[in-house]
């Protein structure tokens, strides 16, 4: 009689995944009509655009032209043109971590486009010396809107507002990203990352290598404070000179908010289900699989099935979801995609359960 009731309830709880996930598939039906319909607009307007430059300019021969900026979106022209796009493990903005060192196994690659240089990979000469890149980039999926809220919700602060200077928010008034990643090798024009926080198709303004000795701040604390060890050791006097200070007061000190170190979220449980375990186990590198055996269980960025759970747990403990998803929404269920995994998991307090992993739909 109990085996029969658990596997009514395991029964009814497929069918609400199976019901959560047809509810989902319309919605995404129903964005991606909306965005295909967006980008056929942008594309009419930039095809007009340019056919308005070449009879400008048709009298003008070819070789005295300066050579012209490729409008890569009528929204964002006005920021610059781009020198490559991300090639992502990301593909949506579902799953994709806030800051660069929540999941540092993500992987990109970005080829640099001959439209910026006639040699791209002249351009990249020496950078393999470096460890770490910068990359300003743009948020070019923020969708349109007419003004930018001054104050926002960081998902960190868990619902509390701040000014949008003062926090990390993509929404600005020019959506423009900076991003450290970890150079994993340079081959050609082609830069292969880790440690990303970008979805697929970013728009990449510019490249420049971290140098530590100009990038690198010492002396960071949360507030400007001395250690309870200097404290104790000087009683009264914590600026007695005679011992040494975690702080240098001969420069000025870094300091960050408090809700930076200790944020009122703490980290979340992640499970795998068997079934969940079983579906990743089933994906190959596409390095190991010759083509009578090639499927859809075959990764783009990731290594084995070890190094994506390891992603997949990095991405969930740091919650992904927004405030209002956490509080206003109903539906515990949540969806992303990495590499070429479509990922089902159940939240529930602080605990999140990966359901099932299936393979993506390619694009």
């Amino acid at each position: 009689m109990a085996a029969s009731i658990e596997s009514a309830g395991a029964l009814e709880k497929e069918i609400r995944i199976a019901r959560n996930e047809l509810k989902n598939i319309r919605q995404q039906v129903e964005t991606l009509k909306k965005v295909y319909r967006k980008d056929v607009d942008k594309i009419t307007e930039s095809l007009a655009g340019v056919a308005d430059s070449r009879n400008d300019h048709s009298s003008y021969s070819t070789q005295s032209q300066p050579r012209q900026q490729v409008s890569f979106s009528t929204t964002h022209s006005h920021l610059g043109t781009p020198i490559g796009y991300i090639k992502s493990c990301f593909k949506s903005k579902n799953g994709t971590p806030r800051q660069p060192t929540i999941c540092s196994r993500s992987k990109a690659k970005l080829q640099i486009l001959q439209s910026a240089f006639n040699n791209p990979a002249h351009a990249l000469e020496g950078l393999q010396q470096f460890s770490h890149l910068w990359i300003i980039f743009i948020f070019h999926r923020n969708g349109p809107s007419n003004y930018t809220k001054a104050k926002v919700k960081p998902p960190r602060l868990d619902g509390a507002r701040v000014g949008l200077f003062a926090s990390r928010s993509p929404h600005r008034p020019n959506p423009i990203g900076l991003t450290l990643v970890h150079i994993d090798s340079i081959q050609g024009d082609t830069i292969h990352m880790s440690g990303i926080d970008m979805i697929e198709g970013t728009p990449v303004l510019d490249i420049k290598p971290y140098i530590p000795t100009y990038d690198k701040i010492d002396g960071y604390t949360n507030n400007v404070q001395l250690s309870e060890n200097a404290k104790s050791k000087n009683g009264d006097d914590p600026l007695k000179k005679s011992d040494k200070l975690d702080v240098n007061l001969d420069k000025p000190s870094t300091k960050v908010a408090d809700w930076i170190g200790e944020p009122p979220r703490k980290t979340l449980n992640v499970r795998f289900t068997l079934n969940a375990e079983q579906d990743l186990q089933r994906f190959r590198p596409a390095g190991n699989i010759t083509g009578a055996e090639k499927n859809d269980f075959v990764f783009d960025f990731f290594e084995d099935a070890l190094e994506a759970k390891k992603a997949i747990r990095d991405i969930l403990e740091s919650d992904p979801r927004s405030t209002y998803r956490r509080y206003q929404c109903k539906d515990s269920l949540y969806y992303f995609t990495i590499d070429t995994m479509h990922i089902t998991c159940w939240f529930d307090d602080n605990v999140v359960e990966v359901v099932k992993i299936k393979p993506a739909q390619r694009r």
